[in-house]
């Protein structure tokens, strides 16, 4: 079993209760397996995800298929608006 670091950002750290989680996991998973399982396991409140919730692997933008490999840092975030 590997790690990837998990952080959380505005909003986010706070519905999740936390800036940041280590999630052991034996295999590569999609961002959006990797919610699901957040949730089910009740590693992250129900509510958590509800919304437009951005997320960045590796530093990079990405959608709910790409695929998180073993060791990876995922961010999530909300959206961020300008003025």
């Amino acid at each position: 079993m590997t790690s990837i670091n998990l952080l959380f950002f505005a909003q986010l750290r706070e519905r999740a209760g936390m800036a940041s989680l280590a999630v052991e996991l034996v295999e590569p998973v999609s961002v959006a397996e990797l919610k699901r399982h957040l949730v089910s396991t009740k590693k992250v409140p129900s509510d958590c995800f509800e919304g437009n919730v951005l997320c960045a692997v590796a530093q990079t933008l990405v959608d709910d298929n790409h695929i998180v490999e073993l060791g990876q840092e995922v961010a999530f975030f909300p959206p961020v608006t300008g003025g």
